[in-house]
């Protein structure tokens, strides 16, 4: 059985995952799907991902697969993030 993430963990976790950039991440559709921003150090937005759907985000794998790809987007645009790994995450 594939462990699910809590949807407060989920958002938790893609806010930290482009440091040392903002990230904003907010649930939408009564909770069924999730936005976030990323940001440069003057606040303009720099990545602008929509509609995930809450259930493809909330496994390990599904959540790893967004915010590396997400992550590379930025890296091969030259910005230079610091080292990400999945934290330890409640079930909910």
């Amino acid at each position: 059985m594939t462990r699910e993430i809590s949807k407060d963990d989920v958002l938790s976790i893609i806010g930290g995952a482009f440091a040392p950039l903002e990230c904003s991440a907010e649930s939408k559709d009564n909770g069924n799907r999730v936005n976030f921003r990323v940001f440069d150090d003057d606040g303009a937005p720099l990545l602008n991902v929509k509609d995930i759907l809450m259930q493809r985000i909330q496994t390990i794998e599904g959540m790893k697969s967004i915010i590396w790809k997400s992550r590379n987007s930025l890296i091969e645009r030259g910005y230079n993030l610091q080292p990400w790994q999945f934290p330890n995450a409640k079930s909910s």
